[in-house]
């Protein structure tokens, strides 16, 4: 299987089920505002710092996010375009 991506789109697309995987996950614990796109934005941070990093990395890091970090991200991005 080839692991070389062309765009960050292509990428994004090879991660999507495991993205929409952690969004039902947290909308099963009352989280309903998260989205997709929200989850691929934090952990991208994360992802510009890493080197060799792998698909299965990524979907490791998706699959295991820590909802708090998530949360919190949430809420002070959402204080600061208020």
């Amino acid at each position: 299987m080839n692991d070389e991506f062309q765009s960050i789109d292509e990428l994004y697309q090879r991660v999507l089920p495991a993205l929409h995987t952690k969004v039902h996950k947290l909308s099963m614990r009352g989280i309903f505002h998260i989205t997709e796109d929200d989850i691929w934005i934090f952990l991208m941070e994360k992802w510009k710092r890493g080197n060799g990093l792998t698909l299965f990395d990524m979907v490791h890091d998706i699959l295991n996010l820590d909802e708090r970090s998530l949360l919190d991200e949430s809420s002070n991005q959402k204080d600061n375009t208020q």
